[in-house]
């Protein structure tokens, strides 16, 4: 399971969505089954493509 980076940040979210996708991928290669947890809909980690398995989920302590 990779936990995407969520909102934007500027300055930040761009290079934590690269290290999820790249992560996904490294997976991937590996045999691995991939899932991605992210609440931004609008990053490279939410593309269908991706992971075997994708959720839009806010994470909070709640």
């Amino acid at each position: 399971m990779v936990i995407g980076s969520g909102v934007y940040r500027i300055g930040s979210s761009v290079e934590f969505d690269w290290c999820a996708t790249g992560c996904l991928r490294q997976l991937r290669e590996m045999g691995r089954k991939t899932i991605m947890v992210n609440y931004n809909p609008e990053t490279v980690s939410t593309d269908y493509d991706m992971s075997d398995r994708l959720y839009f989920e806010e994470i909070s302590f709640e």
